[in-house]
């Protein structure tokens, strides 16, 4: 998309795309590397998924393609259908469209949170399936997701405004040479 190739050259995004293609040279290479199996391994430092440097989806698109994030998540939301003791596996319909759905709407998320959202969800956290696969109740959960993000980034913000000042305190204290 030209809309697409225009971003990857434009100074604010150049620098991450550049990074993400160090790390990963192609989408390949950045799809076996995040597979649902290190969804297991996220989960265990939340704050580490919103603040670490993993990409968010909309680079996805930016560095490797339109469709990039939406062919990620594929296998991450099938993987759900295999989890969760489903009656009957989720369509490839179901899947393309929850898949599109997360990143045309959650662009913004990076993709450690996205899976972080899907560990998650399959753990039982949030809403949850009644036998059969319901795209809506994947979206519907994101809003649980969501506020959880919202309350880590909180607490960290009080935690930095804590530290900064007990720092400030203690420069204040010191005896001036």
């Amino acid at each position: 998309s030209p809309d697409l190739v225009r971003l990857r050259n434009e100074p604010s995004y150049a620098k991450s795309v550049n990074k993400l293609m160090q790390k990963y040279p192609t989408f390949n290479d950045f799809a076996i590397a995040n597979t649902p199996l290190r969804q297991f391994s996220l989960c265990q430092d939340p704050e580490q998924c919103i603040y670490g440097d993993s990409p968010c989806l909309r680079l996805l698109d930016v560095t490797y393609g339109r469709f990039a994030s939406a062919i990620w998540l594929v296998p991450q939301i099938a993987d759900i259908s295999v989890c969760c003791g489903l009656k009957e596996d989720a369509s490839e319909a179901q899947i393309k469209l929850v898949a599109t759905a997360i990143a045309s709407k959650y662009k913004y998320l990076k993709t450690d949170e996205v899976m972080l959202f899907l560990f998650n969800f399959k753990a039982g956290f949030y809403e949850r399936f009644y036998s059969y696969f319901d795209p809506q109740t994947i979206i519907k959960s994101m809003s649980s997701f969501l506020q959880e993000r919202t309350n880590i980034i909180d607490e960290h913000d009080r935690e930095m405004r804590r530290i900064k000042a007990e720092y400030e305190k203690s420069q204040l204290q010191l005896p001036k040479k």
